[in-house]
């Protein structure tokens, strides 16, 4: 009796899981987070919910001034031990916030299968343009030659996800403060 009302607890949870999940897609798709969500979707591993989950936790992409330090903000930058002349990184800070850097190591873990974009891909890239389109192939292209070079010089797997993690935060940094495109209008 009692797993039987473990089981059937887990479900209602699973199932109350579920139904916040599509109450944050819905929110996706309102507009004041249409823009901002198919900037990210655009990019290899991204989904609705973990676009929603980092917009929310960061809100305001433009308080960074660079890439670097959006990428101290997600705690994903090697630390430092230095003396006068010697320069010694360690593993990552973890300072930052780690509900940014999970969703970007979640990502990674398909940003790297290939160079090429899928359909899928290239359906949800349809939502963006211009030079947009062309940070998100740029991202692709630069992940996929990045976990190449770190796999064949013998870097663990757990060390080379963080660092592709590093560099998809730079480019979503780059996604995310690039100014809005602005429709042409034709001269009558």
């Amino acid at each position: 009796m009692a797993l039987d009302h473990y089981l059937d607890v887990l479900l209602m949870l699973d199932e109350r899981r579920k139904q916040l999940e599509a109450q944050i897609c819905e929110l996706a798709d309102r507009e004041e987070y249409r823009e901002r969500v198919n900037r990210l979707v655009s990019l290899r591993g991204f989904s609705k919910l973990a676009a929603m989950r980092l917009i929310a936790e960061v809100m305001d992409f433009g308080r960074f001034t660079k890439a670097s330090a959006f990428m101290k903000f997600t705690g994903l930058v090697p630390s430092e031990y230095s003396t006068s002349e010697r320069i010694r990184r360690g593993k990552i800070t973890k300072f930052g916030n780690n509900h940014i850097r999970h969703v970007l190591v979640e990502a990674i873990q398909r940003a790297h299968v290939s160079a090429r974009p899928s359909r899928a891909l290239l359906k949800r890239q349809e939502g963006v343009a211009g030079e947009l389109r062309q940070i998100t192939l740029k991202c692709l292209l630069r992940l996929h030659n990045k976990f190449w070079a770190y796999t064949r010089r013998g870097v663990p797997a757990g060390k080379v996800r963080v660092a592709m993690a590093r560099e998809l935060a730079g480019f979503v940094w780059a996604l995310m403060v690039h100014p809005a495109s602005v429709p042409t209008v034709a001269a009558a």
